[in-house]
């Protein structure tokens, strides 16, 4: 199951650019996002960590990721078609 986590990621971004971008730079767009999800797979178990060795408790940084997540979901009923 944790793995399906990875997959929807991939299909969202790449419908995502499909949906917004013209076909010549479907790959530089598939890349960068994949780069910026790379990135985010990388900080965040090390932001973790600094969190709950400066707070103590697990518990306070799963809260905060889980409060970044819900944040990030709702910024996407905001948004409209990207204008390429």
């Amino acid at each position: 199951m944790f793995g399906v986590a990875f997959f929807a990621v991939v299909g969202s971004t790449t419908a995502f650019v499909r949906l917004n971008y013209p076909p010549s730079v479907w790959p530089t767009a598939i890349a960068a996002m994949t780069a910026c999800f790379g990135i985010g797979q990388t900080l965040g178990p090390i932001v973790v960590g600094l969190a709950t060795d400066a707070l103590g408790n697990l518990a306070y940084a799963l809260n905060i990721s889980a409060g970044v997540l819900v944040a990030a979901a709702l910024s996407t009923l905001a948004q409209g078609k990207v204008r390429a």
